[in-house]
């Protein structure tokens, strides 16, 4: 019997706090609120995006140089290859 009161009350409590947030809400303070916080999300998810654009141009940077960077190494031991190939060809003909 005694948790019953408790979730009649707690019930009572929860509209209660329910008509007084419907009640602020349609308030000129509460649309206020919810423009600022509408706004304040828009420029949260501009900034976000910016920093995502940033992220992949920089991402698109270092894959670039490490492309670069792989592709000069390979002419290198390409490069190597060849000479040693040259010298076991003059051994095989001398």
């Amino acid at each position: 019997m005694k948790n019953l009161i408790f979730v009649f009350v707690g019930m009572g409590l929860g509209v209660a706090m329910g008509v007084y947030a419907q009640q602020f809400a349609a308030s000129a303070r509460g649309r206020k609120m919810r423009s600022d916080l509408s706004r304040a999300i828009r420029d949260k998810e501009r900034a976000a995006e910016h920093l995502a654009e940033k992220a992949r141009d920089r991402a698109a940077r270092m894959g670039a140089k490490f492309a670069d960077r792989v592709s000069q190494g390979a002419h290198q031991v390409a490069g190597k290859v060849d000479q040693v190939k040259e010298q076991l060809h003059s051994v095989v003909n001398e």
